[in-house]
């Protein structure tokens, strides 16, 4: 995204990040190294020319993973509905 791309129809917060109470549902002090395969991360920074001291950067891997993840959801047709629902809930429906 660029930043002379127009945003204007983005008029309201994720209401998705916030709980039903309106409580702000992200971990501001989240640290994403802890979520990821740092060794993969490394060698797809790597790849990509980034510093493997530049660990940070190495995120890529973080993009590349979303990338395929969203080839894998268009190739094999799969439809992702989004809930509300208390997983404990969500389980009972299915």
């Amino acid at each position: 995204m660029s930043f002379s791309e127009d945003l204007s129809s983005f008029k309201h917060a994720n209401r998705l990040l916030f709980s039903a109470a309106g409580t702000w549902l992200a971990m501001d002090n989240g640290i994403p190294l802890f979520s990821w395969d740092l060794n993969e991360a490394i060698k797809t920074g790597h790849a990509h020319g980034v510093d493997r001291a530049d660990i940070y950067g190495c995120l890529l891997y973080v993009k590349a993973q979303f990338m395929e993840f969203a080839r894998r959801c268009e190739r094999f047709h799969i439809d992702i509905h989004i809930s509300q629902f208390d997983a404990r809930v969500a389980s009972e429906l299915l």
